[in-house]
């Protein structure tokens, strides 16, 4: 008999496997926020990488790996640990913190084109609002033509505006601070790679832990990884010092170049590369600057269009098993549930609402990315607790990939999930120095009020659903 090699067929090597996953996870939008903390930003990135980014890749892969998990994913990996109700909440955060990190993207976005066309059109709030909700609203339209389409996007603007103007950040940077003769650096530039200011510094570390977010959607496809006991943690290490050193260098090419306390959240990188430009080469030649926002805004557009349709594929899975209203998993001739997208342009719109027009400065950048951030983190605590009840219950669950030893899993699954409640908690304090009472109220204010209904809104909605069904 002919033996079947159709499974052998699809597997996929380590090379393919670590582009998927590295191209899930890089993103320029943060680089401002990690540049604002000088060179703690090391020891931020190293804490963030081995004591949680390690531990959610290991939970992930162990539990993407478990054979009678066939359809995988967060809400299969809780639902069948801790029940049908947490699972639902674990991809419901999931999916939701996407609505709030578009503002992220599309206020990183707005910045470049203003810098792009030398305007001050968007200083008008009303200018910037609209021009946000007509940008993702065409975005989301032309992922309304499948998947196929995105692809072809994110093909080219990974390498083009993401990867080449970051190599190209961190060698002009280094260039303008160390190669003309003389150090030239900012002087209110943190030299000090540990933190020894006050609790403020460490509420920036929600963005480390956001930058390294994503890890388990990979996971799903581990039992298509060829060896994957061999090339999983080898895709993990390489990932970490990627991170690592990738991160470091270019959060540090904006703090080389840009004064702490001059370093916009929205548009720190494109004023970065500008007065890279005039120093090295002169105002004459600022065109160079010019075309690389371009490749920077194309990398944006990409990311934003990866992120649009991927996510709302696992919470239409949960919405199916939970005989969720037929209506919101309609799709169109090029199989995309276009509900949940226009679900998606609302909620995002909510959300730019709020943040635009009851905050100044870096606020709306700070919030968007503390509630993205607790949102997210909400799905990590319930996953990594499914780990470790998995770790002592269900042993017996044919996997792919794990460690062996039950309590060395439980204790790294531990440590994660330790300094994930940990950061949860240290983001309702001061979130920078020298903010006002009044900007701290309203950061409070819109964090505690946002986290508390994203917090129960799965719960009321499973309720519903399960009265309905």
């Amino acid at each position: 008999m002919k033996k079947d090699n159709s499974n052998k067929n699809k597997k996929i090597g380590l090379f393919g496997f670590f582009a998927f996953t590295a191209a899930s996870m890089m993103s320029m939008v943060l680089f401002p926020t990690f540049a604002s903390s000088g060179f703690n930003l090391i020891f931020f990135l190293v804490m963030a990488a081995f004591f949680w980014f390690i531990p959610i890749a290991i939970a992930s892969a162990e539990m993407g790996s478990i054979k009678v998990w066939k359809n995988g994913g967060v809400f299969e990996w809780v639902k069948n640990t801790l029940g049908e109700k947490w699972g639902f909440a674990a991809v419901f955060y999931q999916w939701f913190q996407t609505t709030i990190i578009y503002t992220i993207f599309f206020y990183f976005l707005t910045s470049g084109i203003d810098y792009l066309f030398d305007t001050t059109f968007l200083d008008n709030i009303w200018f910037q609002f609209l021009i946000i909700i007509i940008a993702f609203v065409l975005v989301t339209f032309i992922n309304l033509f499948g998947i196929k389409v995105t692809t072809t996007i994110t093909k080219f603007s990974l390498p083009l505006g993401v990867i080449l103007p970051t190599i190209l950040l961190i060698i002009l940077s280094f260039s303008f601070a160390f190669g003309r003769g003389k150090v030239d650096l900012p002087p209110d530039l943190d030299l000090n790679v540990f933190p020894v200011g006050g609790i403020f510094q460490f509420v920036i570390f929600s963005s480390f832990l956001l930058s390294m977010t994503a890890i388990e959607v990979s996971a799903n496809a581990i039992n298509i990884l060829k060896n994957s006991k061999k090339n999983y943690p080898i895709v993990v290490g390489i990932l970490v010092i990627l991170l690592i050193t990738l991160i470091t260098l270019a959060g540090l090419s904006i703090a080389l170049v840009m004064p702490i306390g001059e370093i916009g959240l929205s548009d720190a990188i494109f004023l970065t590369f500008d007065k890279i430009i005039r120093g090295l080469f002169g105002a004459q030649h600022i065109w160079i600057s010019k075309l690389i926002t371009v490749l920077i805004l194309f990398g944006t557009i990409g990311q934003v269009s990866a992120i649009i349709v991927e996510p709302s594929i696992g919470v239409s899975k949960a919405l199916e098993t939970l005989n969720a209203p037929k209506w919101i998993n309609k799709t169109n001739k090029y199989d995309v549930k276009y509900n949940i997208l226009i679900i998606q342009i609302i909620l995002m719109i909510i959300w730019l609402s709020i943040i635009t027009f009851t905050t100044i400065g870096n606020l709306p950048m700070t919030i968007c990315i503390a509630i993205t951030s607790s949102t997210y983190l909400l799905t990590y605590v319930l996953m990594l607790i499914s780990h470790i009840k998995l770790s002592i219950k269900n042993t017996d669950l044919e996997r792919s990939f794990g460690i062996k030893n039950k309590w060395i899993k439980i204790t790294i699954s531990s440590i994660g999930l330790i300094l994930t409640i940990f950061t949860l908690a240290i983001m309702f304090f001061k979130p920078f120095e020298g903010i006002s009472d009044k900007e701290y109220l309203i950061y409070f204010l819109i964090l505690s009020l946002s986290i508390s209904i994203i917090s129960i809104s799965p719960f009321i909605i499973y309720k519903i659903l399960k009265i309905k069904s």
